[in-house]
């Protein structure tokens, strides 16, 4: 099986691309180094401790390794829509692939594997659609929503047929900053169940979405203040 991941280099995704390649060997690895910007402030505080919190995760995982590169073959474009990139994956003829949190991909990219390529989206698309899902689904104090969902890739952003969907576990004393790597925790079961299915030869079998859920951009830095104050007290009744 040829198995490719469309990402980013970043700590929680070096974590999931180490743990899922422990399971089923890579083959390679499509990094994008462009990433959108909002017009208004975004950063908190909390980030720092997640990037903190997520990086010693990594290096307990992979014993010093930090970069995606050091232990996989990566390759890295600015798009995974450039066409050198739709080049490399016509290369490789990718039996599968998945995608963990790149920017919006082109028809051209879901055609190198038109019957395989799957997207893990942090939210329920059929109320969250777009960025920084989880939170908003905090702010909106829609804790049952805290799920995340592994879809097939279309060229609309997160609406293709659900293979399947999975909560994400939250625990007394839990930290807002801990969330992203819990939520990485519950991509790789997601992609587990799905590349297993896939190597037993069994058909893929997915669900379309019954409704378009709400588009959501970045979340604003006093908009996520709020958030860290929803989740501490939601904690604090989890018992």
């Amino acid at each position: 099986m040829k198995l490719v991941i469309l990402t980013t280099q970043t700590p929680h995704h070096t974590w999931f691309t180490w743990y899922l390649n422990q399971a089923f060997p890579v083959s390679h690895v499509l990094l994008e180094s462009w990433s959108a910007s909002a017009p208004f402030e975004t950063e908190h505080p909390f980030e720092e401790q997640r990037e903190s919190y997520e990086s010693n995760a990594v290096a307990e995982a992979t014993g010093g390794k930090t970069a995606i590169a050091e232990f996989l073959p990566c390759s890295t474009f600015r798009r995974i829509n450039d066409p050198d990139a739709i080049d490399l994956l016509k290369v490789i003829e990718p039996d599968i692939i998945i995608v963990f949190g790149t920017g919006l991909l082109y028809q051209q990219v879901i055609e190198c594997c038109p019957n395989g390529i799957f997207n893990l989206h942090g939210g329920d698309p059929e109320e969250y659609r777009g960025l920084d899902t989880h939170l908003w689904a905090i702010y909106h104090r829609d804790f049952e929503n805290l799920i995340t969902t592994l879809h097939r890739l279309n060229p609309e952003l997160d609406d293709g047929e659900v293979f399947r969907s999975k909560t994400v576990p939250l625990a007394p004393g839990m930290k807002i900053h801990q969330l992203r790597l819990t939520n990485s925790e519950v991509c790789l079961n997601l992609a587990l169940d799905l590349l297993s299915e896939y190597q037993m030869g069994r058909s893929i079998v997915t669900t379309p979405q019954q409704k378009k859920g709400r588009y959501y951009s970045f979340m604003p830095t006093e908009l996520k203040e709020i958030c860290r104050k929803y989740f501490n007290r939601h904690i604090g009744t989890l018992s």
